[in-house]
């Protein structure tokens, strides 16, 4: 039982990954002590100093757009350090009554919500100004709003409910907007965790379609809830169910359904989560977090720069899927890779194939796809899909995105916009991930979140067909509200750079007072040969922290 617990547990913040088989996760994002404000104020001079257009390396504000939430749909997504994330949820139709959460998967995510007008991105609550807000120190942020509370908040008709996540450490997070009429449920998504507050001897209801062996998980992070489960279109309670875990304390409850069960629910599950008892310092209420897994599910949603790791058996696919209209005025950027690609005994090898949700056979395969990658062995995979290809999926369709195991490999998959915008591709420590700089010698930007008190950081990479690169790479301090400052060799806006040959891979390490209270580091891959479209494989680590240290 203790190590099935432990499995979920690492299914439930990797969901992509066979658990059986998780080869690598990393998450080691500490709270980071606030920057001096002689350091910060040298920082910022020195971006205001850097010269040159946008691409050259001065201050280049690489924000996210406010992006709209479905009811009843969740979102992952990410914050650095002192970053806020904007969402919004229209008003008509009423959503109301409203609750919004945020669950985290990692560090601390805090909520502040809002209204006005969606396209106003001055609008959009802080944690200076805002009419609702949520601050937890760990587990679910949640708010509730009724319709008579956002017109007692003096939000006008047509405004939007005005949501920003800040991250008050590195976090990544599933948030979620649901409306809370009585008799309604929540659908889950599989392995998306959903988290809420629960008052003791109350009920949340959830739906699950899944496939194959499905697994529902309740972890209580503060009190006591409990999970029942029965087959749609019935409603579970503590005394109407057909499967129960209701473990003791905080103790995770699980109720695993195999396909091959009499009582299996083709039609699919309903599910409710119970307040057993509370916390005291939660107002005596139950905080937990629900995450629903089925053997043969739908293909995993994959966000733009964030890498998404799993593993796939020899002639096994894994599917994931990218929303059309979030890349239509970009493109689409598929790359993989394959992990270990330094190990001369690691036979990894795994395929990439692209097809639309919309077309005949469903999902992409070997023998029917739209686009397809298969370079041998460690190599990195790229797929391209141009804004105007007769290959780009339709709006109001997804891409589908199939990795297949040629031979048995643990993978990391990265969509980004095509057309380069300068938005950061997320870095996770350990994880080596793929890439391929577009037409005209545009860079591409990653960041590397550092624990506090990092005393060094170092990025491998390795560099295939056309030319090498020039890497690149700034330390990055909390700079809340400020855009950040992008590295340029241009114009010598770098702190440290080396140069990687074609077909080569080399290590550049750093690190000294210069990486002191620096959050993250920025990094910029440019191509020695002008236009050249270089692939790459990239990874980054850092060295022991200060403290670490002191203990040995």
């Amino acid at each position: 039982a203790g190590a099935r617990v432990d499995q979920i547990r690492v299914l439930r913040r990797f969901s992509a990954m066979t658990v059986a088989r998780v080869f690598v996760v990393v998450a080691a994002l500490a709270t980071v002590a606030a920057v001096a404000a002689a350091g910060e104020a040298d920082k910022v001079a020195a971006a205001a100093a850097a010269a040159g257009p946008a691409l050259r390396g001065s201050a280049v504000a690489a924000p996210r757009p406010a992006r709209p939430l479905s009811l009843d749909f969740p979102v992952l997504s990410n914050a650095d350090i002192g970053e806020y994330v904007h969402f919004y949820v229209p008003t008509s139709p009423s959503p109301f009554p409203l609750r919004v959460s945020v669950s985290p998967t990692m560090g601390d995510p805090d909520l502040f919500v809002g209204c006005g007008a969606a396209s106003d991105a001055a609008a959009y609550p802080t944690n200076d100004e805002n009419k609702w807000s949520s601050r937890a120190a760990h587990g679910t942020d949640s708010v509730d709003i009724s319709a008579a509370g956002f017109v007692a908040a003096h939000c006008r008709v047509g405004d939007a409910v005005l949501i920003s996540v800040h991250g008050f450490t590195n976090s990544t997070y599933m948030i979620l907007a649901h409306k809370t009429s009585p008799g309604t449920s929540m659908q889950l998504y599989d392995g998306q965790p959903i988290g809420n507050t629960l008052a003791v001897r109350e009920y949340d209801q959830y739906s699950f379609r899944g496939q194959g062996d499905v697994t529902i998980t309740v972890e209580s992070t503060a009190g006591d809830a409990d999970l029942y489960v029965t087959c749609a279109p019935a409603v579970p309670a503590k005394d109407a169910y057909r499967w129960s875990s209701a473990a003791a304390g905080s103790s995770d409850d699980v109720v695993h359904v195999a396909a091959s069960d009499a009582n299996y629910c083709s039609g699919g599950f309903n599910i409710a989560v119970y307040a057993y008892s509370g916390s005291a310092a939660d107002s005596g209420h139950a905080t937990y977090v629900v995450t629903a897994t089925g053997s043969a599910a739908a293909p995993q949603r994959l966000l733009l720069n964030l890498p998404q790791v799993g593993y796939v058996d020899t002639g096994e696919y894994a599917y994931f899927a990218i929303d059309a209209a979030t890349v239509a005025s970009k493109g689409l950027k598929v790359t993989l890779a394959t992990q270990n690609p330094e190990d001369p005994s690691d036979a990894s090898d795994a395929d990439l194939y692209i097809g639309c949700s919309n077309d005949a056979d469903g999902v992409p395969t070997r023998a029917h796809n739209r686009r397809a990658s298969v370079a041998s062995g460690h190599r990195p995979e790229a797929i391209i899909v141009a804004v105007g290809d007769d290959d780009f999926c339709d709006t109001g369709t997804s891409f589908v995105v199939g990795v297949l195991g040629f031979r048995a490999a643990s993978f990391a998959v990265l969509a980004t916009p095509n057309d380069n915008d300068m938005s950061l591709i997320d870095l996770p420590y350990g994880v080596t991930v793929a890439g391929r700089l577009s037409y005209g010698g545009l860079p591409e930007y990653y960041t590397l979140p550092l624990p506090a008190g990092a005393q060094n950081a170092t990025i491998w990479v390795e560099s295939f067909v056309e030319s090498g690169l020039h890497v690149v790479a700034i330390p990055a301090f909390p700079r809340p509200g400020q855009p950040p400052v992008l590295p340029s060799p241009e114009t010598g806006h770098w702190t440290w750079g080396a140069l990687f040959n074609i077909d080569a891979a080399a290590t550049l390490t750093f690190g000294g007072p210069k990486l002191d209270g620096a959050s993250s580091v920025t990094i910029g891959l440019f191509p020695i040969a002008q236009h050249a479209t270089p692939a790459y494989l990239i990874r980054g680590g850092h060295g022991p922290t200060a403290a670490a240290l002191e203990a040995a």
